[in-house]
Order: structure tokens, then C-alpha cells, then sequence
């Protein structure tokens, strides 16, 4: 049984995020004794994800991954924030929010992706009142989304929160 564990590894002043594949001893790596841990670079600071029109400068705490490897988290821009998937197959990590980064709009600290390739994510547009939203998102077609739920004056809720 393989288990794998999504963990953030700070080194000033760069952030990474890594995905650690955790096997256990009876299912060591063949021809490599002792192998046990596997660690995979998903994104850095300073790195530029597809769709994006700036590096990241940091992560949220909460990054989601599925059973196929593939980690959601909020990336942190000079411009605003966005959300963010990748995985260890070396390719550049997709911005999916293409077209809402934005220094006024906020997608908080967790988002959750499942298996086939949606990501759950809340966001809100700063203000007086402060709108919200709750959006699911493809990660096969950056920029795609449904609005699950709105919140803000006039619509169904005063506010919409994730976790």
C-alpha cells in the first residue's frame, strides 16, 4: 500500500511544496535498499505557472491532493492569488483561476480537488460589502468554473465560506 502525504518544506526564504510518497518497508523500491520516501518538487517561490502573469511568492496552508497525485493549492502572487495545480511529472504547474488574479480578490487558504480533475475552491472580492463565492473548478480547462453558491447583498447568502 502506497500513501502519500502532501508536506510544505520551508527554506528560507524559499517556500516549496512537495508531494512525499510514503512506501512502506515490505514495498521498498526494487534494486534501491532502504527506499522509502519519494520527494517530488511540485511548485517553488519564485516559479512561474502556466497562465500566470507573475511568480509565485508564497503558497496557502491547506493544499488538497487526489488519489492520482495531483495537488490544488492557492498560489500567492505579487497581484493577488489564485489557484494552482500540479503534480510530479516535472511539468509546469497550471494556474486554473486564469483571468481573477487580482489584488482585491482573495481565495483564502484551502481548496479541494477530487479525482476527476475538480477543484473546490472559495473566493471573495474585497469591499464594502465583501461579495463571496463558492466555485468548482476544471482543471483540465483553466479559467472554467460553475458557481456552486454566491453570498454578498441581494443574493441567497450574506456570505459563503470553505472548510
Amino acid at each position: 500500500m502506497t500513501q502519500s502525504v502532501l508536506r510544505f518544506a520551508t527554506i528560507a526564504p524559499l517556500l516549496s511544496l512537495c508531494l512525499i510518497n510514503a512506501v512502506p518497508a515490505s514495498a521498498a523500491t526494487p534494486g534501491i535498499p532502504g527506499k522509502f520516501y519519494e520527494y517530488h518538487l511540485i511548485a517553488t517561490t519564485g516559479q512561474s505557472p502556466t497562465n500566470a502573469s507573475s511568480p509565485l511568492t508564497g503558497t496557502g496552508d491547506n493544499p488538497s491532493i487526489n488519489a492520482n497525485g495531483t495537488v490544488a493549492f492557492v498560489g500567492q502572487f505579487s497581484n493577488g492569488e489564485g489557484v494552482v495545480v500540479g503534480d510530479a511529472s516535472g511539468r509546469t504547474s497550471p494556474l486554473i483561476t486564469t483571468g481573477f488574479v487580482s489584488p482585491t480578490r482573495h481565495f483564502g487558504r484551502a481548496v479541494q480537488i477530487n479525482g476527476n480533475g475538480l477543484v473546490m475552491a472559495n473566493d471573495y472580492v474585497a469591499g464594502s460589502p465583501p461579495l463571496y463565492f463558492e466555485r468548482l473548478w476544471n482543471v483540465m480547462i483553466p479559467g472554467s468554473y460553475r458557481e456552486i453558491a454566491r453570498g454578498g447583498p441581494t443574493y441567497p447568502y450574506d456570505a459563503v465560506f470553505n472548510q
